[in-house]
């Protein structure tokens, strides 16, 4: 497995991060000027995704087979890419707690607060995480011809996520409501929702990704 990390990081390096890294510290320049950690959200999200564009690249000129042909199994395969987004939430956590803190040292100490700081900084690689579990077995089952069908799932899930969250009041009773709005008015509450969906949505996806790959034809 070890060899298709590096090889994913190989592809990552030579094809996307002269893109991404440019507009990556673009939004932690704005991060640093106006401390907005709706920025933090599109940090994250951006290099969690690069965790995709690999797949991309195996599919072309036989490549799939090619690497089956090595000593490396279809599982391997796939636990390649679920062990790659862990060392990237791992990695997007101590630097962006680390980003936000220095920030805040500088900028207004008296007010911060660390733990409600890592709370929200943990409730949001939770949430990135989810849309990229979700997209990865879309990207395994259509390949780089279901680039549109990828972008399509973003947009319905957005959209999908604005109703809920607008009509949850007329769609569900006051009493229900209410419980749920006191509820997720705690921070601790919001961070154990959010990591408690992303492990379902994690071991979810990672099952049918497994079924998507043994039934894949090279």
């Amino acid at each position: 497995m070890k060899g298709l990390l590096y090889k994913d990081w190989l592809l990552i390096r030579k094809t996307k991060l002269h893109i991404f890294l440019p507009i990556i510290m673009i939004f932690i320049i704005l991060y640093i000027k106006s401390g907005d950690l709706a920025l933090i959200s599109v940090i994250s999200v951006s290099i969690l995704s690069l965790i995709l564009s690999p797949m991309t690249y195996d599919e072309r000129e036989n490549g799939m087979p090619m690497l089956l042909t090595l000593p490396y199994t279809r599982q391997d395969y796939v636990y390649s890419k679920y062990f790659s987004l862990i060392i990237g939430l791992i990695g997007l956590l101590v630097f962006e707690v680390y980003l936000t803190s220095l920030v805040a040292y500088f900028q207004s100490p008296q007010t911060f607060n660390f733990i409600d700081n890592l709370l929200t900084i943990l409730m949001i690689l939770a949430v990135s995480s989810i849309l990229v579990l979700i997209l990865l077995p879309i990207q395994l089952k259509f390949g780089s011809e279901g680039t549109l069908l990828i972008i399509f799932s973003f947009l319905v899930l957005c959209i999908v996520g604005v109703v809920l969250f607008l009509f949850s009041e007329k769609i569900i009773s006051t009493d229900l409501y209410r419980i749920l709005k006191n509820f997720f008015s705690n921070k601790w509450s919001q961070l154990f929702t959010s990591i408690l969906v992303m492990s379902f949505t994690y071991f979810a996806s990672l099952i049918i990704s497994m079924k998507i790959m043994r039934r894949r034809d090279y």
